[in-house]
């Protein structure tokens, strides 16, 4: 689906109503995670955050669908394909860290355990400006 993912989010930037663009972009996350193939699940998500937090798509919209981005995620099961994706999108928000810095605490707070990550317990602690998030 990631190249149907990729032409949605394509014609959704087309949309010229701030309203209804977060709209459609929040429905086509609600598509991704209603996923039950697990595969398919991680790389819809990546395609989603990779295309979200770039800058043509708006702070604005990028910091609210990365809100709900961070609830939908936390509902994941497969806590293998929550750490894929969850380790992708920090990696991709990494550039433009301080626009999202309210997502990332949320993230961090909400989405990490000790168990997940064993780093997330460092990140918590440290998370001011600037921060590197680059996993290994």
């Amino acid at each position: 689906m990631s190249e149907a993912l990729a032409q949605r989010l394509n014609e959704i930037s087309k949309i010229s109503s701030q309203k209804d663009k977060t709209a459609e972009y929040r429905a086509a996350l609600d598509i991704c995670l209603a996923n039950t193939n697990q595969n398919a699940l991680a790389n819809d998500l990546e395609t989603f955050v990779d295309y979200i937090v770039q800058e043509h798509v708006g702070l604005v919209i990028s910091r609210q669908v990365l809100s709900d981005f961070v609830q939908g995620v936390d509902k994941i099961d497969d806590l293998g394909i929550k750490r894929r994706v969850l380790h992708f999108a920090l990696n991709k928000i990494q550039p433009r860290i301080v626009s999202f810095e309210e997502q990332v605490r949320t993230w961090v707070s909400r989405s990490f355990t000790i168990a997940a990550y064993p780093r997330a317990n460092a990140i918590v602690i440290t998370c001011a400006y600037p921060i590197d998030i680059h996993f290994t």
